[in-house]
């Protein structure tokens, strides 16, 4: 499915593979060759590099197009050189065939490709309004894709006759300029409420940082959840050593049936790269994030200030961490 964004924009200069024309140098045949290469080296390392090791066995593994997405552009003038030239009848054909192919291979196979599968800021506009479709009635989240599908589908295909009829390119130019500013605007959203945090949460973090300094032991930072806000202030902010492991990870790696985590017995790790760690035999601190019901009664209560929404305590049983169940 890691090509199913991007086959249309190369289905023309795989049709564009012609002779050179009289008086023209043969690189104009050998520029569709080598986009076509670096496409096909990008998609087999993000194939066994990331999704087999991140998403194996996943119906909607992600895109990951951001690594891909500098090819677009050579690919998309490539295609408009070779569309000043007339096509034959025959590859006409070839050229309809490929994109019913696709249409109908996007439409069938790529069922689970949801919002944030794209992974790729000039795919803001699928995540756009594919994020906002379970809020339709009738159909549900899996009919609405299938049907935002079939327009994208169907879009193609007529964006395709258009250019190859040479109608309504500067239009469709300025159309694709202005999708690009949007698509922009929406990832600075985005990463605006993504990352951005008030000066006085950032005051506060580094503040807790100093004062991480100067204490003896080993600090582990529970968060709640994985990869979220929490766990970035902090991993930017802290810069001592310390350990994390996500709420979310240990409750899934069945740890916390009895709820007590023995760090002296059982090897724990974070979410991501997965591996648990193999010198974490003790807390001798815990950096709490609200939400994580962690059992406070035998803990005591650092008085060192921190942002709003952690806690540190110091914890008299560094080989144990009792959680509430």
């Amino acid at each position: 499915t890691v090509l199913a964004f991007w086959v249309f924009p190369v289905l023309l200069p795989i049709c564009g593979l012609h002779r050179p024309r009289k008086g023209s140098d043969a690189r104009r045949t050998q520029l569709p060759l080598f986009l076509l290469l670096s496409l096909a080296i990008g998609v087999a390392v993000i194939a066994w590099s990331i999704t087999v090791r991140e998403d194996l066995h996943s119906p909607s593994p992600r895109q990951h197009m951001r690594y891909l997405e500098p090819l677009l552009i050579p690919l998309l003038a490539v295609m408009l050189d070779t569309l000043d030239e007339p096509l034959t009848q025959m590859r006409r054909r070839v050229l309809a065939a490929l994109t019913a192919l696709w249409g109908v291979g996007f439409v069938l196979v790529c069922r689970a490709i949801g919002a944030g599968a794209g992974d790729n800021t000039l795919l803001q506009w699928f995540d756009f309004i594919a994020d906002r479709l379970d809020r339709l009635p009738a159909l549900g989240l899996s009919g609405w894709l299938a049907v935002w599908r079939i327009v994208i589908a169907a879009g193609a295909a007529v964006l395709g006759v258009l250019l190859v009829r040479r109608k309504y390119r500067r239009p469709l130019a300025v159309a694709a300029l202005a999708l690009c500013v949007l698509c922009y605007a929406g990832e600075w959203r985005i990463n605006r409420w993504t990352y951005a945090i008030p000066a006085e949460t950032a005051a506060r973090a580094s503040a807790l940082n100093d004062a991480l300094q100067s204490l003896d032991g080993t600090v582990l930072f529970l968060p709640n959840g994985i990869r979220q806000r929490d766990s970035q202030l902090i991993e930017t902010y802290i810069s001592r050593d310390f350990y994390i492991v996500e709420y979310e990870t240990l409750q899934a790696s069945g740890q916390l049936a009895d709820g007590v985590l023995d760090l002296t017995a059982e090897a724990v790790g974070p979410e991501y790269p997965g591996h648990p760690y193999t010198d974490l035999t003790a807390a001798d601190w815990l950096l709490v994030a609200d939400g994580v019901p962690v059992d406070t009664t035998a803990l005591e209560h650092s008085g060192i200030p921190c942002p709003d929404g952690y806690t540190l305590y110091r914890n008299p049983t560094p080989g144990l961490v009792a959680f509430l169940v």
